[in-house]
């Protein structure tokens, strides 16, 4: 016999499906697609959080107050203004500051944006360098192991000379030493 038919044995008898079993599925597929929603959008942004950088953090921080945390327990405080290759500017207290991106273990900023990486920089620690060796600037430099050191820098390389204004002589250090650059005065032009 068919349960479509008068008398059949489909749900109430009339051959057609009571409207509360078809609210039902329809209730439980979009609880179940909602779900689905709220996983993927999870995921989503997991991966992003996973893929995130310290650069990526600070590109997103342009414009924003934020405290570096570097190796050797040191930190810089500042205004983020433009980020390059593995280095960041910052407007530090009204004097410019670079930071090596690799030498940063934590930032502290108000929220995570995403940076437009189209608003990159085409500088490096290096070129900072140099231009700064250029114009004879006096820095400050931060260390990894959270010395500082201040002076003049004369030349730079694989390592970055400096003649200290507190005493009669040099002082050449590794680049991959420093973890941090605030430009004490110069003749340089932002």
């Amino acid at each position: 016999m068919n349960p479509h038919e008068e008398g059949g044995d489909a749900p109430g008898g009339g051959g057609a499906p009571h409207q509360a079993d078809v609210d039902g599925l329809v209730a439980a597929a979009r609880q179940s697609d909602a779900a689905l929603r709220r996983r993927r959008r999870r995921w989503q942004e997991q991966r992003r959080a996973e893929a995130r950088s310290l650069d990526d953090v600070l590109l997103g921080a342009v414009g924003e107050r934020v405290v570096v945390h570097l190796d050797g327990g040191a930190t810089v405080a500042g205004v983020v203004e433009v980020v390059g290759h593995r280095v960041a500017q910052l407007d530090v207290t009204g004097r410019v500051g670079w930071v090596a991106i690799d030498a940063a273990v934590a930032v502290e900023l108000g929220s995570v944006r995403p940076g437009d990486p189209a608003d990159r920089v085409d500088t490096s620690l290096v070129d900072v360098l140099d231009d700064l060796a250029a114009d004879r600037a006096e820095v400050r430099l931060g260390l990894r192991n959270g010395v500082h050191v201040a002076g003049t820098v004369t030349a730079t390389g694989a390592s970055v000379e400096l003649r200290r204004s507190d005493t009669v002589g040099v002082v050449v250090l590794r680049l991959d030493a420093i973890a941090s650059v605030t430009l004490l005065q110069s003749n340089l032009s932002r």
